[in-house]
């Protein structure tokens, strides 16, 4: 986006991050850890870039979960997924 600065009277971009991409990733088995190929081929350093939500709630990145290329890892100690469970994940 482009804000407007006041001394230099010029338009100057800030940020060419768009909304994020949302991705449903289901959960197929109870106790589910690995998700290969969730996300998807285009995201280049989706570790620094993602954020999951079960169940509307944020989890922690390396507490709750991890991303290596495009694969999630759940490695949360606080609990174990269900199938009924919604994973968000959302990329910059």
């Amino acid at each position: 986006y482009f804000e407007f600065n006041v001394i230099t009277g010029l338009f100057e971009l800030r940020s060419t991050k768009i909304n994020p991409r949302r991705v449903i990733i289901p959960v197929g088995l109870d106790g589910q850890t690995a998700f290969p190929a969730a996300l998807p081929a285009i995201v280049n350093n989706p570790a620094d870039t993602t954020k999951l939500f079960v169940n509307g709630i944020e989890q922690t990145y390396a507490t709750d979960h991890v991303v290596a290329g495009r694969n999630l890892t759940w490695i949360s100690p606080d609990f174990s997924l269900v199938t009924t469970d919604q994973l968000h994940l959302f990329i910059q």
